[in-house]
């Protein structure tokens, strides 16, 4: 550089000023650097907080220019998470950027690197701990470790009970849980709740509960659980219970007793294996102070962030936990893109609270106990709220071309991404895998909820100082406007029921499902139903068009589509080789004893439209419909049925109908245009359900699904890593 320009040049807290105008300013940090370094690629930092605290003096100046936070390969554990603020943000356009050098993989890890083994007996391996640390997460070379458990896979059965709703007991049958273990440690995951009317008597199999073991008795065969599960303990309910010494009987198991980790490696020897166990709940934090001073303008890419604690017990309240390996909230414009983000203690990302416009993209998402991305924001009725603007506080974010699969390895009601009360985000382009319920859920507020008394957790029909009305009550809803497009959802409900590939619930208006593929799902729970796209209570004013649903398997109960709701649009879809009890099940469900408003149910079903949709090979029976009332189906014409035989039939008021009273019914208005012909797919067995070009079904107006649209996009930087499943078929 010429001298003459040396003197118009200052160097702040590694950014570069010159002519008063800022250039970039990158900070390096190594597993081999020091934190007494300047922080550059030749001398970088050692730890991530050193790193930041530089960044955050370098944009401290004013008119900051961009500022990165480089990381070189290796391993940065990490006993509580990097936490950053509106002090670590950037502007909108140019962020802060934290990212993994180009070639190399950086890994943080919300866990400690474990040695100094001592082997103990028929292969476990011991190693004391601190006083003040209980891991309750594994993982040796990447993979995740399992709590040890019996059965070591699968489920006992709940012997007797006395199914209180706090601490119930839990009795096992003669020659189950034959080890006498101890209490310390060990836990109850438990698929509790019952229903003695549904279906002759049924296992909800909804949501799984995490209990402590308060106290057992192999005399009697009976534990007591510490807390309450989310439904009431019922006999029969599936279970398994984990965390106790005598349970260690297989590779890759861990407990911790006595403040001793013993853990049986899958490979030998251990002291050359990475053994990592969990310390932190969370990796990143990004947290702004308050909502009028937000984090925001926060890129993490390009790394691998892994491991972190779970919770100790999961019931009631944490049924709509939001947490992960990055959690946020109080931010806007946070992006997450090109990570590997994998055995998280719950989610991989949460974007909690006061969030909007963050983006998480090109990430793979794998192995997480809960949920892979969860967007939470306030309950409609939230005392923080002054107005209906106000409560709205988490909206505007793109979830976009990310794999998401093996989630909900500890938490079964998890879904690849579950969005809460949060409105107008755009969910495409994922593929989501592997989980054991849903793909995605929708959940907010149903209209019994917003008119029940206060004192029973309602609202009482007034919020804000405002009465809500039935005509009104959707302004209130948060869920709304979201547009779940072109995502493909494959081999989900595997462990639970009564769910779907795409679930909503208590939605408000405006909501899209298009583009969709949903397929291959076999559940393990038998005498449930699942569903491929669900609609259920109080899920108002949807279009759900140009979506494929195939080869759903496994259930007694199989409903390619299930709907309910008021004022839906379903067109353009395929419902292809399910083996379905009914292609599509209208229900208004009766909740009943409830105060709502004059002339109205609770959360009724109406006027939904049914059209140019092709239902192929699908089995059983057409519709299924309750209450069988004229207004309930305003409109189904203009589809595609094949084939026509064996008869057609309906089940109308839980009363098999022959196909001519669907068709005559109301003056014949219904399928007065639909065709009975083969749609005639390009490769229907080699699951390729685009139509040729002469279809009948285009000649109804029926648009061509564009199969190339759907699923993770080209620039997804992980597709070595797409697996190409060899589906059962059957």
């Amino acid at each position: 550089m010429p001298p003459t320009v040396v003197n118009l040049i200052t160097l702040t807290a590694g950014l570069v000023v010159a002519f008063g105008v800022a250039q970039p300013a990158e900070f390096h940090i190594s597993p081999t650097g020091d934190d007494a370094n300047p922080g550059s690629a030749e001398r970088p930092f050692l730890t991530l907080p050193r790193a930041r605290d530089a960044a955050r003096e370098a944009l401290a100046v004013a008119q900051p220019g961009d500022v990165a936070v480089v990381l070189h390969g290796g391993l940065y554990c990490l006993d509580e998470p990097l936490t950053l603020d509106e002090r670590d943000s950037g502007t909108e356009g140019r962020p802060v950027v934290y990212r993994g050098a180009p070639g190399e993989t950086a890994r943080i890890v919300g866990g400690r690197l474990l040695t100094g083994w001592r082997a103990e007996q028929d292969g476990v391996h011991a190693l004391d701990l601190p006083p003040d640390w209980r891991p309750n997460q594994l993982m040796e070379n990447g993979r995740a470790g399992v709590l040890a458990r019996t059965p070591n896979e699968g489920y006992l059965t709940v012997a007797a009970t006395d199914g209180a709703a706090e601490s119930p007991t839990l009795g096992w049958a003669e020659g189950e849980l034959r080890e006498a273990f101890s209490a310390e440690g060990a836990q109850v995951l438990a698929w509790a709740g019952y229903d003695e009317v549904w279906d002759g008597g049924k296992n909800y199999n909804w949501e799984s509960s995490l209990l402590p073991v308060g106290q057992v008795d192999p005399a009697v065969r009976m534990m007591v659980l510490s807390g309450p599960t989310i439904r009431r303990l019922h006999a029969g309910n599936r279970y398994y219970v984990r965390g106790a010494r005598a349970f260690l009987d297989a590779p890759g198991e861990f407990c911790v007793e006595a403040g001793v980790l013993y853990y049986r490696p899958r490979r030998l020897p251990i002291d050359e294996q990475e053994v990592l166990a969990s310390t932190a709940t969370r990796a990143f934090e990004i947290i702004g102070s308050s909502s009028t001073s937000p984090a925001h303008d926060i890129v993490l890419e390009g790394l691998t962030i892994e491991l972190s604690q779970a919770p100790d017990a999961f019931g009631p309240s944490m049924y709509l936990a939001c947490d992960g390996l990055v959690y946020v909230s109080r931010a806007q414009r946070i992006t997450v893109r090109g990570c590997r983000l994998r055995n998280s203690g719950l989610a991989a990302v949460a974007l909690d609270g006061e969030s909007r416009e963050h983006r998480v993209e090109g990430n793979l998402i794998e192995e997480c106990a809960y949920s892979g991305v969860c967007l939470r924001g306030r309950w409609v009725g939230s005392a923080e709220s002054r107005d209906v603007a106000d409560a709205h506080v988490n909206h505007s974010h793109t979830i976009m071309s990310n794999y998401i699969r093996r989630c909900g390895r500890l938490i079964g009601q998890a879904a690849g991404v579950w969005l809460y009360e949060s409105g107008e985000n755009e969910i495409s382009h994922n593929l989501i895998e592997e989980m054991p319920r849903y793909g995605i859920r929708i959940d907010g507020t149903a209209f019994g909820t917003l008119m029940r008394p206060r004192e029973a957790g309602g609202l009482g029909g007034e919020l804000f100082g405002q009465p809500i009305t039935w005509e009104n009550h959707l302004d209130f809803l948060h869920a709304r406007g979201n547009r779940i497009i072109n995502n493909e959802i494959r081999d989900c409900m595997r462990d639970s029921q009564d769910g779907g590939g795409i679930t909503t619930y208590g939605t408000g208006a405006g909501n899209v499902i298009a583009g969709n593929l949903v397929h291959d799902f076999r559940s393990t729970v038998e005498e449930g139903a699942h569903a491929g796209i669900y609609l259920d209570d109080a899920s108002n004013g949807f279009t759900v068009e140009g979506n494929i649903v195939a080869r759903l398997r496994g259930s007694k109960y199989i409903y390619p589509l299930i709907i309910k709701g008021c004022d839906n649009i379903v067109r353009n879809n395929v419902l292809a080789d399910n083996a379905a009890y009914s292609a599509i099940y209208v229900l208004e469900t009766p909740h009943g004893g409830l105060p709502v408003e004059e002339g109205h149910p609770e959360e009724p079903t109406d006027r939904l439209r049914f059209s140019r949709n092709v239902l192929y090979r699908s089995g059983g029976f057409i519709y299924t419909i309750y209450p069988w009332r004229e207004s309930i189906v305003a409109e189904s014409d203009y589809n595609v049925i094949f084939p026509a035989e064996p008869p057609l039939r309906c089940v109308l008021d839980w009363k098999w109908a022959p196909w001519e009273q669907w068709t005559g019914a109301f003056g014949g208005r219904f399928e007065q245009h639909t065709l009975y012909e083969d749609p005639v797919f390009l490769d229907p067995e080699g699951r390729d359900y685009s139509l040729v070009a002469d279809s009948p079904a285009l000649t109804l107006g029926f648009e061509p699904i564009d199969l190339e649209a759907v699923g993770l996009r080209a620039d997804f930087p992980f597709l070595d890593e797409v697996t190409q499943p060899d589906y059962e078929e059957g």
